[in-house]
């Protein structure tokens, strides 16, 4: 069973869509101050993702300071692994009262996905892209291992979460629920980890139809209720057409967890791959490109020969694999997507 879970700032929580950079999706999470009880404790600036982007600088310059950096946010799902703690996500109240009701737990997965703009950086200052489009992107997932009530947690670090998760410390809640991924998931025959973030925007992972307003989604074809299949907040057939071997909905405003049941496992499967394909396997390492040098600026779990090497540049993932050398210093590396050997670019081995 797969879950589209709505995430991040929304015209009713933030007011503004969270930024593509790079042609990569950051989900900014909305204020602390939405919610009942204050027991968020994270703040923008807090948060640093992998790559080394500060929200806090980011939500302050698209709010144009309406909302401040040092603001209280409520940071879920928590999806990469980080010295706080490992990936988890939050359920309470009509949302996890509808998961329960669907069944969803262990062996599900989620798809995040929000409300993106293109954002650039005009003289030291993050703006949105004059003219880039509002589209709902799927920017992170989750693969579910264990689903716990909060209630029955006595200590957070025996299961390796940060005790100042959001959902820590609320009154007793039966719908308070923690949802947590395994290390690993098998996709198809790759092996990525059980949570993560998509690393780039692509024709697979953006929701809206081009040239729609954002709730216009263009959906495989077997999506279509005529299939059997059936996803919940959006089950009236006057949501949904037909067109070219797609299918387009009309998604529903409202709604946390659109929930997708009858969908056929080998479909299911295929459908996931697609969307993840870019998310580097347990056994890849990922090179980020100096864009101003043209050179490889920094490399992290550079392996033996044999291991591939993701690199990213100009917004194109190139899939490289190791390959030794005559000498300790330098590293070629095998173009995957060209199926040819070349030096393509040379770097130090990380020690």
């Amino acid at each position: 069973m797969i879950s589209l879970s709505r995430k991040g700032f929304d015209s009713g929580a933030g007011g503004y869509p969270s930024p593509i950079i790079n042609n990569r999706a950051y989900s900014i999470p909305i204020p602390a101050s939405k919610f009942r009880y204050p027991t968020d404790r994270t703040r923008y600036r807090d948060i640093t993702f992998p790559d080394g982007i500060n929200m806090g600088e980011i939500v302050e310059d698209l709010t144009r300071g309406k909302i401040k950096a040092d603001a209280v946010c409520h940071f879920d799902p928590f999806l990469w692994d980080d010295p706080r703690g490992r990936p988890v996500l939050g359920h309470s109240g009509a949302s996890q009262s509808h998961l329960k009701m669907k069944g969803f737990g262990p062996g599900c997965t989620f798809l995040f996905y929000g409300w993106f703009r293109d954002a650039e950086k005009v003289d030291g200052v993050w703006r949105y892209v004059r003219g880039a489009p509002d589209r709902h992107v799927i920017f992170g997932y989750m693969n579910v291992s264990q689903c716990l009530p909060v209630d029955d947690i006595r200590d957070p670090l025996e299961l390796g979460l940060d005790p100042n998760f959001a959902h820590f410390g609320r009154p007793v809640d039966p719908f308070n629920t923690l949802y947590m991924s395994p290390k690993s998931m098998i996709v198809q025959g790759r092996k990525v980890p059980g949570a993560g973030l998509i690393p780039v925007v692509g024709p697979t992972n953006v929701l809206t139809r081009c040239g729609e307003t954002r709730r216009m989604w263009e959906l495989p074809e077997f999506l279509h209720p005529t299939t059997g299949v059936e996803i919940s907040c959006n089950k009236e057939i006057n949501r949904w057409s037909l067109c070219e071997g797609r299918c387009e909905l009309k998604s529903a405003m409202r709604g946390q967890e659109f929930v997708i049941q009858g969908l056929d496992a080998k479909k299911r499967d295929e459908w996931l791959a697609s969307i993840l394909r870019d998310v580097p396997t347990l056994e890849e390492a990922i090179v980020e490109n100096d864009e101003t040098t043209g050179r490889i600026a920094s490399a992290k779990q550079l392996g033996t020969p044999g291991t591939k090497l993701v690199l990213r540049m100009d917004g194109r993932v190139i899939i490289l694999r190791l390959k030794r050398t005559q000498t300790d210093s330098d590293t070629k590396f095998q173009d995957d997507n060209a199926r040819g050997y070349g030096d393509c670019q040379k770097a130090k081995r990380a020690r």
